[in-house]
């Protein structure tokens, strides 16, 4: 009877949900399936070594995109930089032409007036006296300021009338001979001093 007691034991089935699975300590990966890929690692080693050898790559290609956006934003500050700097040098250009269009405008004033001094003193209100043309209207102006021709038109002892500043004009200091350079040389130096050549 030895051999009947055998049959009725317990054996492994194939429905084991343990058959097959890799028990703990097991440094063995699980066998490739049919048709599956032949460099698979059969050892825990093997995929573990394989799988560092992955992170590494991907690590270096991290870093080695790191390094591009680091340059592209170092490219990025200094083009801010520049821009910056263009920015304020515009400023300071468009300061430069106001500076320039004021000293233009005091040019044509004291052109027409015939008075530096006076030029001064109308510059904030010329705009009330331009015309359409953009030039100031000195008859708009002595229309309004009469005894502000009168004045204009007084003339200056000593001085040039057919210059309109009432002085000598630098043409006519240049065509001096050295005598009557010497002369008038007072005159010149003061002409120079008050800005009136």
């Amino acid at each position: 009877m030895a051999e009947d007691d055998t049959k009725n034991t317990p054996t492994n089935t194939p429905n084991d949900d343990t058959q097959g699975a890799p028990q703990a300590g097991d440094n063995q990966a699980p066998a490739p399936e049919a048709g599956g890929n032949d460099d698979t690692p059969r050892t825990g080693e093997e995929w573990m070594a394989k799988e560092l050898k992955r992170a590494r790559e991907e690590a270096a290609k991290y870093r080695t995109r790191a390094k591009e956006l680091a340059a592209e934003a170092e490219k990025a500050k200094t083009l801010e930089e520049k821009l910056a700097a263009l920015e304020a040098e515009k400023a300071e250009l468009a300061k430069a032409a106001d500076v320039a269009k004021q000293l233009e405008r005091r040019l044509e004033l004291t052109t027409v007036l015939g008075d530096p001094k006076l030029a001064e003193l109308v510059e904030p209100h010329a705009d009330k006296f331009t015309g359409e043309d953009g030039k100031f209207d000195a008859e708009k102006f002595f229309a309004e300021f009469p005894h502000l021709k009168q004045a204009q038109s007084t003339p200056v002892r000593g001085a040039n009338p057919g210059h309109p500043t009432g002085g000598l004009t630098r043409e006519q200091i240049a065509k001096m001979s050295p005598e009557e350079y010497e002369k008038r040389r007072g005159e010149i130096m003061e002409a120079l001093r008050s800005g009136k050549l």
